[in-house]
């Protein structure tokens, strides 16, 4: 029961090789209150031949900020603190789930799960400020993380669900000039909800237990990586440059410019439904029965737009592509388009026959919201007009899925305490992929 305090041990492995994920051995770094080596299947990191890597141990066991983080596993233990620095505060205060960075006048912020923090001038037991309520920051049950930006700025990631802690998602963002005062907006890093594929226990649905990687990436951005549904592991990489408000159109061609180009898509893609670029084009390929891949271009708001899409069917498989103009707040969805990908063809989401895709087209969708309407033509032939699938104030995305609308399965969102008793079941689909060479709104 590792998170009630009665956990085993803290392992420690090297990671070799990033880019291939090459990994070392696995050894103890801490044994736990009531465990000896005769427990745990992994040898003491003390016995490793690698000097470095002894070293390396050894900064963590002598860093208070690390250490800090391991309170919940170890919270019994005879020679407690070990390094633990604060353990204690007001009613309420649970000490879990710890994380911190530094303010530009050394200062540190410390905070927790519950949306605790403090502010410190060192970490040093006995002269930290009793953790109090965040401002402007609202999460419960799950971890946060927080860190200052390569651009000066700050970032705090977290599930902005108040005391409704069985609920972790979606994984929002909000930004701070100073890292004390954090004002909107929020902004989503994750806001797909797939549906939990493996029965269990204490299996919150959603993106959670969010860490950030602090080790100057070369691109400046902010990397992080968190569990789905405490399933699946995700990385997520959001530009330190990310907008609230949509910049300007441009004309997407993705035989140029790639990364710049990619740069300004929301890109959502699953190990088995990956969004990549390759050969001068999006792919969205999907081979997954349960999950889709998926696009998002953001624009100004408008009442009227014209988007013209060049695309092309690689491979003919099970998914189809699903084309959607969308409203401002992402709710409404008034275009709704769905390409076969066995026959090409092209129909609205009441199934009204579009047209016939072949080889790499052209497809432009005018649509006039005081109109209620939209007319969508292939290839420069005739514009087939149709009423709208819904209303909307406005226009400000255009959406590219593998898969058809996600409505929430909450029969299979798990009440916390109870089990998951079925696991989704297994199926092959055959693989669809997807090219997207041009896009252009106006």
């Amino acid at each position: 029961d590792p998170n009630d305090g009665r956990g085993i041990v803290r392992a420690v492995r090297e990671v070799l090789d990033p880019k291939s994920i090459t990994l070392g051995p696995i050894y103890a770094i801490r044994y736990s209150q009531g465990s000896t080596v005769d427990d745990v299947p992994y040898p003491f990191y003390k016995t490793s031949a690698d000097a470095g890597f002894v070293a390396a141990c050894d900064r963590l066991l002598a860093s208070p900020l690390v250490i800090q983080q391991w309170w919940e596993e170890d919270r019994f233990a005879a020679d407690k603190p070990f390094g633990v620095v604060i353990e204690d505060g007001p009613a309420g205060f649970g000490c879990q789930g710890f994380c911190s960075y530094k303010l530009p006048d050394g200062r540190i912020v410390g905070f927790w799960k519950g949306a605790w923090a403090t502010v410190a001038e060192k970490w040093v037991r006995g002269q930290i400020p009793p953790p109090s309520k965040m401002n402007g920051i609202i999460y419960h049950g799950a971890k946060a993380w927080g860190e200052r930006l390569s651009d000066g700025r700050y970032a705090m990631v977290y599930n902005p669900v108040g005391d409704e802690w069985k609920k972790r998602y979606p994984l929002a963002l909000i930004r701070s000039e100073n890292g004390l005062d954090y004002t909107g907006p929020l902004l989503a890093v994750h806001g797909e909800l797939p549906p939990p594929r493996y029965a269990g226990r204490y299996k919150d649905a959603g993106p959670q237990y969010v860490r950030g990687d602090e080790s100057n990436q070369p691109d400046g951005d902010l990397w992080l990586t968190y569990s789905m549904n405490k399933e699946d592991l995700w990385v997520a990489c959001v530009p330190v440059s990310v907008a609230s408000e949509p910049r300007p159109e441009k004309v997407d061609d993705f035989a140029a410019e790639a990364e710049a180009v990619c740069r300004r898509w929301n890109i959502y893609s699953p190990l088995a439904a990956p969004v990549r670029w390759v050969d001068g084009a999006l792919q969205l390929s999907d081979a997954d029965p349960w999950d889709y891949a998926k696009t998002v271009r953001m624009f100004p708001p408008r009442r009227t737009a014209r988007i013209a899409i060049v695309l092309s069917i690689s491979e003919a498989g099970d998914a189809p592509l699903e084309i959607e103009l969308v409203g401002g707040t992402g709710g409404a969805r008034p275009v709704r388009l769905h390409l076969d990908p066995h026959t090409g063809r092209l129909t609205t989401d009441g199934m009204m026959d579009l047209g016939t895709i072949h080889g790499r087209t052209e497809l432009v969708i005018e649509c006039d919201l005081d109109a209620a309407s939209a007319a969508v033509s292939i290839n420069g032939g005739a514009s087939v007009r149709f009423e709208l699938a819904e209303s909307a104030q406005t226009l400000a995305r255009l959406e590219l899925r593998t898969g058809p609308f996600r409505q929430r399965d909450f029969s299979r969102l798990p009440v916390y305490e109870n089990y998951l008793t079925d696991d989704l079941p297994e199926s092959v689909v055959a693989r669809s992929v997807f090219r997207i060479h041009r896009v252009q709104i106006g």
